[in-house]
């Protein structure tokens, strides 16, 4: 199946943990993952992700912990600067680098926070609002597991946006 990308949008709130946890939460309890059947009839998130194995449920369920450092993305950086100066990569290349990005992370499934200088390069400020975010992400293949805090008009958080791609 190959690793599935995903994105949540959810209110703010400062403790980014428990965002998490009342996120994978309301996914296990819609049901709203990729699981075999018997990972699909789970009575708990951690059970879920067990039987999926290796397979993963290519959601946010597969990401359990907020990490504190900055996520290193050289194919993204990569991939902005590119498009940036008007280059439009090859589908090989992309697909090459993509891949060197997430064997170098592969066994770190944590969320963790852009750098400001990341939210710069990628957003054009380092508080995104929503249509930032959205517009940038939409355009960029799925990498990494990260967060955003997505600010409104006046420069105030007031969603997260939690973003990556897991799954086998």
């Amino acid at each position: 199946m190959g690793k599935s990308g995903w994105r949540y949008f959810v209110p703010f709130q400062p403790d980014i943990q428990a965002a998490l946890d009342g996120l994978r939460a309301d996914v296990f309890r819609r049901r709203d993952f990729v699981a075999s059947r018997r990972a699909a009839r789970a009575n708990t998130i951690d059970e879920a992700v067990r039987l999926a194995g290796e397979d993963g449920t290519h959601s946010i369920l597969d990401v359990a912990v907020v990490g504190e450092q900055p996520v290193e993305t050289p194919y993204w950086t990569w991939l902005i600067l590119s498009r940036r100066a008007g280059k439009q990569p090859s589908d090989e290349e992309c697909r090459a680098r993509q891949l060197a990005d997430l064997r170098e992370r592969r066994g770190r499934a944590e969320l963790v926070p852009l750098s400001g200088p990341q939210l710069v390069e990628y957003f054009g400020t380092d508080r995104p609002t929503r249509a930032a975010v959205e517009t940038t992400l939409a355009g960029l293949p799925p990498a990494n597991c990260f967060y955003v805090v997505v600010h409104d008009d006046q420069g105030r958080p007031c969603e997260l946006c939690f973003a990556g791609c897991s799954g086998d």
